[in-house]
């Protein structure tokens, strides 16, 4: 379950704000983010990661499986309560700062499910954004 702990950090890796958009606009990726790996979507999930993210989730699959791959093992390992609750997620509170933004897991919250299984308070995530668009980092937080 290594993939798991990888795409745990990405979305525990690391904000006065920016304009609202740039807000609106991460909370949006992480929300697509977690939806996407509850529905195993390896393809969506991994548009959403930046270069490092994409990485990190190949070497949590020791370099044997895609980035895809992974975020689809993870998804056929997760209980149906945290899919569901990683579908249901929604991002109380975003710091950004210039092209990073910074999200903690006490700041996701769900309407159902359980997503806190997953959340495991560790770093906040880190998004960078890029092209104009926002994507979780795998570089640290």
């Amino acid at each position: 379950m290594a993939g798991a702990v990888v795409a745990m950090s990405l979305v525990a890796l690391p904000g006065c704000g920016s304009s609202n958009s740039d807000a609106d606009a991460a909370k949006d990726t992480m929300k697509s983010f977690l939806a996407a790996l509850a529905t195993g979507d390896g393809k969506k999930a991994c548009s959403l990661a930046d270069a490092a993210g994409r990485q990190r989730l190949v070497a949590a699959g020791r370099g044997r499986a895609t980035c895809e791959d992974v975020i689809k093992l993870i998804a056929s390992r997760l209980p149906p309560k945290v899919k569901e609750g990683l579908e249901n997620a929604d991002v109380k509170k975003v710091t950004v700062k210039g092209n990073t933004a910074t999200i903690k897991d006490s700041d996701i919250k769900s309407s159902k499910g359980d997503a806190s299984a997953f959340l495991t308070g560790g770093r906040p995530t880190k998004l960078v954004k890029e092209g104009g668009k926002w994507k979780l980092s795998g570089t640290g937080g």
